[in-house]
């Protein structure tokens, strides 16, 4: 069985991916029955936020801090959602974005853009993203949406007037 340890020591994995859930020594599938996100951002704080926001809505998360990782998570773990920052290093969120898209395995993964800036807004829903929240959020409108795009991907329904939340 694989942990965090062993997985952080892997080639090409950055050092700070992690999948938490109470404890650094855990299990790296995901449990069968609970629902796995994948937060991705540069800034270690807003991992850091997001994770407890998630975990206290009962969510698990695994984390990476770059488009590059965030591509080769989604491909290895199958998250059952996607959080997705825009502006990082090594890859940006668009690049990722494009390339969740184009493989076939996580092509339908719901994925939701996170950025300060409204401008990227459009870019981000013409290349594939569902939602959109612009930095800062309130957890709760971050919690709603996330069970949005959950509710859509079970559903297979998409309604473009209702992509992108308001911006708090």
């Amino acid at each position: 069985m694989q942990t965090v340890s062993d997985l952080q020591e892997q080639p090409g994995i950055n050092e700070d991916l992690q999948m938490r859930s109470g404890s650094d020594r855990i299990p790296m599938s995901p449990p069968s029955r609970k629902t796995t996100l994948l937060v991705v951002d540069d800034d270690r704080e807003i991992r850091l936020g997001t994770r407890l926001r998630l975990h206290s809505a009962g969510y698990d998360t695994i984390e990476a801090k770059n488009g590059l990782d965030a591509v080769s998570l989604t491909l290895k773990y199958k998250p059952d959602a996607v959080l997705l920052d825009i502006q990082m290093p090594h890859m940006n969120g668009i690049d990722a974005l494009k390339a969740i898209r184009q493989n076939k395995a996580t092509a339908s993964t719901p994925v939701i853009m996170l950025s300060a800036s409204r401008k990227e807004r459009s870019e981000a829903l013409d290349h594939g993203a569902r939602f959109f929240l612009t930095k800062p959020y309130q957890p709760i409108n971050m919690i709603k949406t996330i069970g949005k795009a959950l509710a859509e991907a079970n559903t297979g329904s998409a309604v473009r007037t209702n992509l992108v939340d308001p911006v708090c």
